[in-house]
């Protein structure tokens, strides 16, 4: 349906630009081209959205900042074994790490 939208707006367009330089040829080879276009780009969404999936989430874990990961480790190594260092609980039972004013964490919270 967006695709018979676009392609129709797009051969409207060209008619009335060209005016009678567009021939009836001219307009129905438009209109089988941008139908073969659409067709292409309707049928690569539905066959390959699984793998586009994929890619955007390993992609989206694969540029996680670096602050995110240490994060993740964080909450990894504090259930179910004692931490070590400057903590403090939170209302929910949680332990958080004190953070600590040093180069690396102020370069961590430029980026």
């Amino acid at each position: 349906p967006r695709v018979i939208i676009f392609r129709d707006a797009i051969v409207d367009l060209l008619n009335v630009e060209m005016g009678t330089r567009m021939t009836h040829q001219a307009s129905i080879g438009f209109s089988t081209l941008l139908n073969y276009v659409g067709g292409a780009y309707i049928y690569v969404r539905v066959k390959f959205s699984e793998r586009l999936k994929v890619l955007s989430a390993s992609w989206a874990l694969a540029t996680k900042r670096e602050s995110d990961l240490e994060e993740e480790l964080g909450e990894a190594t504090t259930h179910g074994t004692e931490q070590t260092g400057n903590t403090e609980s939170t209302s929910s039972g949680d332990l958080k790490e004190e953070v600590k004013d040093t180069p690396a964490s102020k370069k961590r919270t430029r980026s």
